[in-house]
């Protein structure tokens, strides 16, 4: 049997060559496997020192500290209810209040909508009065003397869905409408001549 050098050195270089890329994919691999590893743990290391934010449910009403309330535009807003003669005022504004969150609700607050008025959509008013005038016209179109409260009212009229008078009373508002001042007094007028003025004294005095 004769020996072939040729082909013997080409087998050999061929089985060298297949090692060899074998080797390197091996090493490859091994590498890759090794930086998703150190990628992982390093992400774990960032998730420990970062709180995970959790997504707020659309329907939770978001309630900022006391401090970022407007507290002139919230007083401000009360003295036109008292103003208007809407009854029941104390519990308006907890509607109010319940309503746009403090009067921080962008959206309905550009609407000067303080009540969340809406037919189909909601209602925009030109200005805040407007908006507290329209909730004085509809309580005076519904208003009954026989509903023993005021949230009995709002129940029966359905201002919105069931058990919304329990999130209105969970709402803190206890100020009294501020008082009006008095009428400044007539000036009583005196004759010159001496003699009482019986022309400009009240009639029913005298």
């Amino acid at each position: 049997m004769q020996l072939n050098t040729c082909s013997l050195t080409a087998r050999i270089a061929q089985r060298s060559s297949i090692i060899t890329r074998c080797k390197t994919l091996t090493l490859m691999a091994l590498a890759a496997v090794s930086f998703n590893a150190a990628e992982a743990s390093a992400l774990d290391t960032n998730n420990e020192q970062q709180p995970i934010l959790l997504a707020q449910a659309p329907h939770v009403r978001p309630y900022r500290a006391p401090n970022e309330i407007d507290w002139d535009l919230v007083n401000s807003v009360y003295a036109m209810i008292c103003k208007a003669g809407i009854r029941e005022p104390k519990i308006v504004m907890q509607q109010a209040i319940l309503e746009t969150g403090w009067f921080r609700n962008k959206a309905l607050m550009s609407m000067n909508n303080v009540f969340g008025f809406r037919h189909v959509r909601y209602l925009t008013f030109d200005r805040l009065e407007d908006s507290v005038a329209f909730y004085k016209t509809w309580q005076d179109e519904r208003w009954s003397p026989s509903d023993p409260s005021y949230f009995h009212f709002l129940e029966r009229v359905r201002y919105a869905v069931p058990g919304y008078t329990r999130h209105v009373r969970s709402i803190s508002w206890n100020d009294d409408c501020p008082a009006a001042a008095p009428p400044a007094p007539i000036p009583v007028k005196r004759s010159t001549t001496g003699q009482p003025d019986f022309a400009n004294r009240d009639p029913g005095r005298l």
